[in-house]
């Protein structure tokens, strides 16, 4: 009889252990699954990033590219225009200058 009763406490404490096991397995399980989505989300996310970071760099050349375009056109009219060109056009010498200076900063960090 108490070889019964000692191999009924076994058994039920196998049942014990072993249900506790199997959760051990399923929550480990589960926390493997959620690392391996989250671990895809980033590389993801790193493939995404750089591939952006790409086209800005793209984008950010072609307008270096097209303003180095605009100031040299700017340089070559800039030194086309004389002061013959502004009197054929219209413009007149002026002979009273009056210079204004700003007390305050506006639109300017200091």
């Amino acid at each position: 009889m108490k070889k019964r009763k000692t191999n009924k406490k076994i058994h039920t404490a196998l049942a014990v252990v072993q249900a506790v096991e199997r959760r051990a397995i399923i929550i480990a399980v589960m926390l493997i699954l959620l690392l391996s989505v989250l671990y895809a989300y980033f590389v993801i996310s790193a493939i995404v990033s750089t591939v952006v970071y790409k086209d800005i760099n793209i984008n950010i050349s072609k307008l270096h590219s097209e303003i180095a375009s605009l100031e040299t056109e700017y340089i070559i009219s800039k030194n086309n225009i004389t002061g013959e060109l502004a009197l054929a056009i219209g413009l007149k010498e002026i002979t009273d200058k009056t210079f204004i200076k700003r007390t305050t900063h506006v639109g300017r960090a200091e």
